[in-house]
């Protein structure tokens, strides 16, 4: 018996990402190439505009660049606006703003399912994407002589401050919320001992150091 696929037109991953440009191009009017070029955050964040205009200041967004500190920035206004809106969604920024295929597309296909199951509300409801977008270019900006690529590679190290700042927030809020269940456990042992732990991270100093501190002074 010949053998046969049950799915003979599944589409493949360039199939795929060239049906999603076109959709995405039609949306914010756009010249989208590459998948890559989604990296710079712009396009979700005027997608998500488009879905919810009062989630989203355009005027914060960073339309047509090649530096990541752009990126990084365009995608921590698409988090903290998908936040405000309950969305169960936390962007990989790291990931993402890396010029790379698969992560991006991953993002597009997650984007494309939120966007389809979401339109509905705003049928009817015109919408220019040029308009909105005060008429500027939207995409990723190729870098064109050296000089910029030199620009690009101080940028990479200003990117990976940003994402330890980013990462150090998420650690300060971990530690309030630590905080928080250990209130109303004053007297239990390992309770006091978790706070003198949090206590000893933001340089205070732990009751044995304290001891230590005062045998000094006495002798």
């Amino acid at each position: 018996m010949a053998k046969f696929s049950l799915f003979p037109l599944a589409p493949t991953a360039a199939n795929l990402s060239n049906e999603y440009l076109t959709w995405i191009n039609g949306k914010v009017d756009a010249k989208v190439n590459n998948v890559e070029d989604l990296c710079t955050g712009a396009v979700f964040c005027q997608l998500l505009h488009r879905l919810h205009p009062s989630s989203i200041n355009l005027r914060k967004v960073i339309f047509y660049t090649n530096q990541e500190c752009d990126f990084m920035s365009n995608y921590l206004l698409l988090q903290q606006s998908l936040n405000s809106l309950k969305v169960n969604k936390s962007i990989n920024i790291t990931r993402v703003i890396r010029y790379q295929f698969m992560p991006n597309l991953k993002m597009l296909i997650w984007f494309r399912k939120y966007y389809d199951s979401n339109y509905q509300r705003r049928t009817g409801l015109p919408y220019n994407p040029k308009t909105e977008r005060f008429h500027k270019t939207i995409g990723y900006r190729t870098p064109i002589d050296k000089l910029q690529i030199v620009i690009a590679n101080f940028d990479r190290i200003r990117t990976n401050r940003l994402i330890t700042t980013v990462e150090k927030n998420k650690f300060t809020q971990k530690l309030k919320q630590i905080k928080e269940l250990c209130k109303g456990y004053e007297n239990d042992e390992f309770a006091i001992k978790v706070m003198q732990v949090i206590k000893a991270k933001k340089g205070k100093a732990t009751p044995k150091e304290d001891a230590k501190k005062s045998s000094k002074k006495t002798e």
